[in-house]
């Protein structure tokens, strides 16, 4: 068993909220601070009101809309021209003026455009793939922070509960040494410890205060206090890794998402090899004509055909396959790094719920150990040291218990980040 220490404080806070609180506490420092309302606060509730108010969730809305703003934009039609000419010749110094209003329309008979917007419809579903997981990792991310703020709650609570029993020795030993039946040794000894234990209990007080007001912060509400209302309690049994590594890759919305990016590069590739194809243009109008003494009216009439001979899309051809390898090297990645996270972090999670099973199982005999050390000393069998020995024990135990539950759940979390996915 490791040396009692306090949970590390920027281990409790993600590195998002570090310096927005550091600016809350500046804000509402002294006794603004000290009257905010504390509430207990369920992890679904949290998550409700994160995923109203995280402006994250809103910048991944926005990438979705612009994917879709992509399909708009391949759907638009080339805008026709309309154009006004005037020609005029002199003969004897007499002019003859023509004039032509012009209607210009061009026209895509290649395939071309069709071809880009469906490759940008397969856009937006790849994005919706990446926004999918991103939102999920989100969602993970917030759990574990209410994970940290309920160990901090419960870290707090052992300390307060090993303090308590202290203090309820040194009121004893005080009345036993009032009495003359008790050394001043042990009751300063006693009194002592309660001080260092007093110590402890303020530290941790101050890590819960962050975590409370930190919770509020993530759900926008900085005038408040949140406490994790949920126990730090030892997960489920996981599926067998075999069966999850199976469907790991399906469940990946970036793996999704690689997958279609590749499909719409093929699209563009093909749109792009369709750049030999001329483009059309339909032109008609109206004519008028100096005639003798008279205005001829007339219309003018013409097709107009490009010649690709310049620029044949090979720029556009080039481009699509530079972005198809990329994302056929993502997806190779993807296949090489996922398997092996989902198999680690099974592993893990199996592991620490066997672990802090096993350590939870001691935490019954602790009150018959304190019971037995607090009777031997009152009873002159034991010195002071073996019954403060006692109290370590149940403590550093106590506490080791909570640890090992907080770190099965982070590999419960590190789980589903590897799938991207609950189980």
């Amino acid at each position: 068993m490791r040396p009692f220490s306090a949970p590390s404080r920027a281990a409790l806070l993600p590195p998002l909220v570090v310096p927005a609180l550091a600016v809350c506490f500046l804000c509402q420092a002294g006794g603004a601070a000290r009257a905010a309302e504390l509430r207990a606060i369920g992890h679904q509730e949290f998550l409700d009101r994160v995923e109203k108010t995280d402006p994250r969730l809103q910048a991944l809305a926005a990438r979705i809309e612009a994917a879709r703003a992509e399909v708009a934009g391949a759907r638009v039609l080339a805008n026709p021209s309309l154009a006004y000419d005037r020609e005029e010749v002199f003969l004897s110094g007499k002019g003859a003026a023509d004039n032509f209003l012009r209607l210009s329309v061009p026209f895509e008979v290649s395939g071309r455009r069709a071809m880009r917007i469906q490759a940008a419809e397969v856009g937006v579903r790849a994005a919706e793939s990446d926004a999918k997981l991103e939102r999920f990792l989100l969602t993970v991310e917030a759990l574990d922070f209410y994970g940290r703020a309920a160990f901090a709650r419960e870290w707090a609570e052992s300390l307060r509960q090993g303090r308590d029993g202290l203090a309820r020795l040194v009121a004893g030993a005080r009345a036993r040494a009032q009495a003359g039946e008790a050394s001043g040794y042990d009751l300063g000894r006693l009194e002592i410890e309660l001080g260092s234990h007093e110590s402890l209990v303020a530290d941790e007080e101050k890590v819960l205060a962050v975590a409370r007001r930190s919770l509020a912060y993530l759900v926008g509400d900085a005038s408040a206090l949140l406490d994790a209302a949920e126990p730090v309690s030892i997960p489920p049994t996981p599926p067998a890794c075999e069966t999850l590594t199976r469907t790991a890759l399906d469940s990946r919305g970036d793996y999704q998402a690689a997958r279609q990016r590749s499909d719409q590069a093929e699209l563009e590739l093909d749109a792009g090899r369709r750049g030999w194809v001329p483009g059309l243009s339909l032109t008609g109008g109206l004519k008028t004509s100096a005639v003798s003494d008279q205005t001829a009216v007339g219309y003018v009439a013409g097709l107009a055909v490009s010649l690709p001979v310049l620029d044949h899309g090979q720029a556009e051809r080039a481009r699509a396959e530079a972005r198809k390898q990329e994302a056929q090297a993502h997806l190779r990645i993807l296949e090489r790094q996922v398997m092996a996270s989902v198999m680690n972090a099974c592993d893990a999670l199996t592991r620490s719920i066997e672990d802090a099973a096993r350590f939870e199982a001691q935490l019954p005999r602790l009150g018959e150990l304190l019971r037995r050390a607090e009777a031997a000393y009152q009873e002159g069998e034991r010195p002071v040291f073996e019954l403060l020995d006692a109290f370590r024990t149940a403590r550093e135990v106590r506490l080791r218990s909570l640890e090992l539950k907080r770190e099965a759940r982070r590999s419960e979390l590190e789980l589903w980040r590897a799938l991207g996915r609950r189980p």
